[in-house]
């Protein structure tokens, strides 16, 4: 955990590099795989969500991840009546349903782009768990061969044995547009 500290003048120190940075050299951190964390110089208290979302908005061009609609119910969700607290946590834990498929369709992208032959890991999602991908076909009925040393010896026919159907496994490409279509419908719901 990369540690970040504020200072009233709106500067930002690299606790770890013991140098100055601006929020783009923050977004690099962040979007290099840093986990970071931002407290205010005075005191201690925990300023990261307030300057990750600055980082969205003033330096990320993140004001189009949302519409004027959103952003007026954002703004309708900060007070204290009943609606407006479930309000709040109807959109939390649509931003959460959104993290979530972010990170499976980030699995998924990371695996096809590796060439990984398994790309499916436990999920944390409501919908279980990813499907496992394997390279390898399943394997066929393999036909006895039965060398026998008499000629006119028959077997009696074995009884069939049911097949069952391998289950559809869905193609990489197809999971990431069923992916892409929750994500679609959820922004949709989002907006309303």
């Amino acid at each position: 955990m990369r540690i970040i500290k504020k200072y009233g003048n709106r500067r930002l120190y690299d606790t770890d590099k013991s140098a100055y940075i601006n929020l783009d050299e923050l977004a690099a951190l962040v979007r290099g795989g840093q986990e970071v964390r931002v407290i205010a110089a005075k005191g201690g208290e925990d300023l990261t969500r307030e300057v990750l979302l600055q980082v969205v908005l003033e330096n990320l061009q993140g004001g189009e991840l949302f519409n004027v609609s959103m952003l007026h119910r954002i703004i309708r969700s900060t007070g204290d009546d009943p609606w407006q607290l479930l309000l709040r946590k109807q959109l939390a834990a649509g931003m959460e349903m959104l993290s979530t498929q972010m990170d499976q369709v980030e699995r998924v992208f990371s695996a096809t782009m590796s060439g990984a032959p398994d790309m499916g890991s436990p999920s944390s999602s409501a919908g279980g768990s990813t499907p496992r991908y394997d390279q390898t076909p399943a394997p066929d009925v393999v036909d006895e061969v039965r060398e026998d040393p008499d000629p006119s010896y028959e077997p009696e026919p074995a009884e069939p044995e049911p097949k069952t159907p391998p289950t559809p496994q869905p193609a990489p490409d197809q999971e990431l547009d069923a992916l892409r279509a929750r994500l679609a419908a959820l922004e949709e719901r989002l907006r309303r």
